[in-house]
């Protein structure tokens, strides 16, 4: 990776950036990182949270991650969000999850390096 900070602290600066971890005795086991912004195309509808990236530790994940996007969706709600965008990799699909939480597929992203 290579993180663009200044981008970050500017996300937080403004009040956009969403920050949730996940901690087992204090020690992080996977994190949650989204912007809140209003959306592009429906600006009036209110705040809607973009994933940027997750992570749950691999020996953490019988429920873990599902705990900490339960976490994150209150956060979101408590800053007035009404709708959260998730996404994940072909590789490494989290769809089945999701769908159990109640998220529902909406789009296909397609990604080509130029």
């Amino acid at each position: 990776m290579d993180v663009h900070h200044d981008r970050y602290l500017q996300c937080e600066a403004a009040d956009a950036l969403l920050v949730v971890t996940a901690r087992a005795d204090r020690k992080l086991v996977g994190y949650y990182v989204g912007m809140i912004l209003p959306h592009l195309h429906y600006q009036s509808s209110g705040n809607m949270l973009h994933s940027d990236m997750y992570y749950v530790k691999k020996e953490f994940r019988n429920g873990s991650g599902a705990k900490l996007l339960m976490c994150v969706q209150d956060a979101a709600k408590k800053r007035k969000c009404v709708k959260m965008y998730l996404s994940c990799k072909i590789h490494s699909n989290h769809t089945e999850l999701f769908q159990k939480m109640g998220f529902k597929p909406s789009d296909i992203m397609h990604v080509k390096n130029l």
